[in-house]
């Protein structure tokens, strides 16, 4: 097997990975704060929880589209330092 490094994630692929995850885990805190608003006895009726119950509405979708951003850059980049063998 050979030695290879795997090369250093560009600042595109860090901000990507990073909105990822702070867009899928608000929307997850979200979603879970709207599920527990109801035991808790808290209404959801002011303007922040309007927004507590449309953001995981919006984030999830943006989340994925950003994770597919992230797959696609990291695709090329792999493609562009792979050694390409000439037939």
């Amino acid at each position: 097997m050979a030695n290879e490094e795997t090369p250093e994630a560009s600042r595109a692929e860090r901000v990507l990975a990073t909105m990822v995850a702070i867009t899928v885990g608000l929307s997850v805190v979200s979603f879970f704060g709207v599920m527990l608003a109801g035991p808790i006895g808290y209404s959801l009726d002011s303007q922040f929880g309007n927004f507590v119950v449309a953001f995981p509405l919006v984030g999830l979708p943006v989340g994925f589209l950003l994770l597919l951003s992230l797959l696609i850059v990291n695709g090329l980049r792999r493609k562009r330092s792979s050694p390409t063998k000439a037939s």
